[in-house]
């Protein structure tokens, strides 16, 4: 039988982890050049209870696919 605080754990891990492989499946979106789609995903990621380094990552692939979009002063913002 699983514990309070175990099944607290798991619950906790679970929007983590979906969250990580969003970012995971908007760098393989990137990767393949599909810039819409990846920012798409990286506009509906939550930045709160975000990592900072995550955040960063989130903030750097938005930029990376607007600049690619010729989306210019979007990416500077």
């Amino acid at each position: 039988m699983i514990s309070a605080a175990a099944l607290l754990a798991l619950t906790m891990l679970v929007p983590d982890q979906a969250a990580q492989e969003s970012l995971s499946a908007a760098r393989d979106l990137y990767a393949s050049a599909a810039y819409e789609d990846a920012l798409s995903v990286l506009n509906r990621l939550p930045n709160n209870n975000r990592a900072a380094d995550e955040v960063r990552a989130i903030d750097q692939y938005r930029a990376f696919c607007l600049l690619a979009l010729g989306r210019t002063a979007e990416a500077e913002h």
